[in-house]
């Protein structure tokens, strides 16, 4: 299939399983799953119809010399072939990018979380990461899990923190009942406070 100006470095994913066509943008590249046998012209209307969101994603992605911050410390990027940090100084590569973060985020993660475990009392449980979408934390009680996201890495220690004492909570409270929230504003009584960065967090496309 041939390419698409509009969008060059898209990749195609055709399958009869796919009922119609859905546009997405993940890592730093555009996908699109079409049904099976769609023409290229109906693509090329489809990807001109999403025009202004190919241009958006493109625009908000992370450029050579930007400002990201990492665990409440502010890094410079500059592109190369592996990603790693120097100094203050944050080398990206998007081939290495998710290993390297996952990496680098799971100890400080870990060590973060366990203080404030320890510091509310709560009991030991399993810790687990991952690279999430749609959620920042989640709990599993019966089996004492509890799964943070990596792209916490990008929020403050205050939001982290809440994140934390949210998921712990639900050792107790399995569901968001009055009482799970009695608990949590217990621990944290500015926890509304905290958790307003996530309502207008823009996370670096990295």
């Amino acid at each position: 299939m041939k390419s698409f100006p509009i969008c060059p470095d898209l990749k195609i994913v055709s399958s009869k399983r796919n009922k119609r066509m859905v546009l997405s943008y993940k890592e730093g590249r555009f996908f699109l799953s079409v049904p099976l046998f769609v023409d290229e012209k109906t693509i090329e209307a489809f990807l001109q119809a999403n025009a202004s969101w190919i241009q958006e994603k493109r625009e908000s992605k992370v450029k050579e010399g930007d400002t990201v911050f990492l665990f409440d410390r502010s890094y410079h990027v500059c592109f190369a072939d592996q990603s790693w940090i120097k100094d203050d100084t944050l080398f990206y590569d998007p081939q290495s990018w998710l290993s390297f973060i996952a990496h680098f985020a799971r100890p400080r993660l870990r060590q973060e979380f366990e203080e404030t475990r320890k510091k509310f009392g709560f009991p030991y449980v399993e810790l687990r990461f991952g690279h999430y979408r749609s959620k920042w934390g989640s709990c599993t009680p019966m089996k004492n899990i509890i799964a943070l996201n990596i792209k916490l890495a990008f929020v403050s220690k205050k939001a982290r923190e809440a994140i934390y004492v949210h998921e712990l909570t639900h050792l107790e409270e399995a569901n968001h009942s009055k009482a799970f929230y009695e608990r949590l504003y217990l621990r944290l009584d500015d926890y509304d406070e905290r958790m307003k960065e996530f309502k207008n967090l823009h996370l670096p496309l990295l």
